[in-house]
């Protein structure tokens, strides 16, 4: 029987009623007494409803979520993400996305996720002027959302339309063009660098006063990895002189699976092999660093500031006159670049590469220069002259 009570010194009433299992239950009413005992009485009649057989409750649960705003939702999206992935960036990136589409196009409960509306937010994204990608990424996340309010129960199906939105051509919007250094590039950034003055990374929040800082030294040893092995700036921020294995004939550098973007994925360390030569030098360079420590604090927002200060004492130029751009994960880019130059299969590339697409180390990775296309024109070009040479002297010969 539907009831109402209130508590010693609480101003709003108690709401008391038996649910579709027949169990007791209780829900904070309102001031007033009559209200509150409506609403007891209203949650009773829908759980004998439930009993009867006369109210799926399939359909019930599905309302009760249907009138729950959007961002209860995403909260529970955002809790359920944190507990499978590892990556706090990556999550928050995500649900970031998601609260800026809905916000755009006033997508305030799950029934107004409709295609249209997705489309679009879309549409405003790259109306605001950003990128394909960016739109992609929205895009990506709404549909992954979606997918996880059906899988939950919150939905009984996609909402209509969205799995047949298709993502924007990104290779035709790409507003940041990466290219590699070429080896002389290369070789002025390290000299320069290491010749160059200490650069602070880090100041106390408060007076702003220098608490660390990289020497030329450090930053070169820095670039200088990076080149010679396609780690991230983030994977070698982990580095601590206990996962560089430098001796033996298989010299090689450790990520922890929690750091790598692939071992987030795998669970497993990212064993990455280095040059014997590189390693000699790194032996003398780690040699008097304290276990544990992380060897090259590379700065976060600050990145980008460093390295171009470096690139402007190597006289190398920021932006080329094509509108690429050399940044940080550009050394990665150059790592790419040279294995492909250097004529290992492909297959190989993409292992040392860590990638899980074989496109995305040919296609996005690799940087191809017009003298390289010149080059390889004239190559393909000497056989068929030969032949001709011979079709002519054969010719002659037989005249």
């Amino acid at each position: 029987m539907a009831s109402v009570y209130k508590r010693d010194g609480a101003k709003n009433y108690t709401c008391a009623w038996v649910d579709e299992q027949g169990k007791r239950r209780t829900k904070a009413g309102t001031v007033n007494r009559a209200e509150s005992l409506r609403i007891a009485q209203a949650l009773e009649y829908r759980a004998k409803q439930v009993r009867l057989g006369l109210v799926d409750p399939i359909d019930r649960r599905l309302a009760e979520h249907a009138a729950r705003p959007i961002v209860d939702h995403l909260d529970a999206y955002r809790l359920d993400l944190e507990a499978r992935e590892d990556d706090a960036k990556h999550v928050a990136n995500t649900i970031s996305a998601i609260r800026r589409l809905c916000a755009s196009v006033e997508i305030e409960y799950i029934g107004d996720l409709t295609a249209d509306r997705v489309r679009a937010a879309l549409g405003r994204i790259k109306s605001k002027g950003r990128s394909a990608r960016t739109a992609n990424h929205a895009l990506r996340a709404v549909k992954g959302f979606a997918r996880w309010l059906t899988d939950s129960g919150r939905l009984r199906e996609d909402p209509t339309g969205l799995r047949s939105l298709k993502p924007y051509p990104e290779e035709a919007d790409r507003r940041r063009v990466r290219r590699a250094l070429t080896a002389d590039e290369l070789d002025r950034l390290l000299a320069q660098t290491e010749a160059g003055p200490d650069y602070v990374t880090q100041w106390t929040a408060r007076h702003g006063t220098p608490i660390r800082s990289m020497t030329g030294m450090d930053r070169a040893m820095a670039y200088r990895v990076a080149c010679a092995t396609g780690f991230r700036a983030n994977e070698i921020r982990t580095l601590t002189p206990e996962r560089f294995e430098l001796e033996g004939d298989s010299p090689a550098i450790t990520v922890a699976a929690s750091y790598s973007k692939r071992g987030k994925r795998s669970g497993r360390d990212d064993v990455q092999p280095i040059d014997r030569r590189l390693a000699e030098l790194l032996r003398s360079y780690l040699a008097d660093r304290p276990t544990g420590e992380v060897v090259w604090p590379l700065p976060g927002d600050r990145l980008a500031r460093m390295l171009r200060a470096d690139l402007e004492r190597a006289g190398i130029p920021y932006r080329d006159d094509r509108g690429r751009v050399i940044d940080f994960h550009s050394l990665r880019h150059s790592y790419v670049t040279q294995l492909i130059r250097s004529r290992v299969s492909p297959k190989i590339a993409q292992v040392l590469a860590r990638h899980s697409d074989i496109r995305l180390t040919l296609d996005r990775y690799t940087t191809v220069e017009d003298a390289e296309v010149r080059k390889a024109i004239e190559a393909a070009a000497e056989p068929r002259a030969a032949h001709a040479q011979r079709d002519e002297k054969s010719d002659s010969d037989h005249g």
